[in-house]
């Protein structure tokens, strides 16, 4: 609740349901919201949240940006077309180091 980024202060809300969701910049994505996840893809599609998950799939289900673990290290994957989608864009550099998903039938 005391910090800042770029003068503005960050505030961390947990919500249960896809409607729940209101104004943000960011939204992680848990594995617990797999039942609600297209209802919340859906919710979200074009708005410019961004939305990272650490949970198997959820870069091929839409999920923006989201970690993995590979040879006891933390990767992550971009899903540009749902970065698209959103109207969010990502740096050529952060690209660079990412594994880029595509979006599975049904996904994003």
């Amino acid at each position: 609740a005391t910090r800042t980024i770029r003068g503005r202060s960050v505030r961390i809300r947990h919500v249960a349901r896809a409607a729940d969701v209101g104004p943000c910049h960011l939204l992680f994505v848990s594995a617990s919201a797999a039942p609600q996840l297209e209802e919340l893809l859906a919710r979200l599609r074009h708005r410019p949240i961004l939305l990272v998950g650490d949970t198997r799939g959820l870069g091929e289900a839409g999920v923006h940006l989201n970690f993995y673990l590979e040879a006891d290290k933390v990767r992550f994957e971009l899903n540009p077309a749902a970065l698209r989608q959103a109207g969010l864009n990502v740096s050529y550099l952060l690209q660079q180091v990412a594994r880029t998903v595509e979006p599975r039938e049904g996904g994003r």
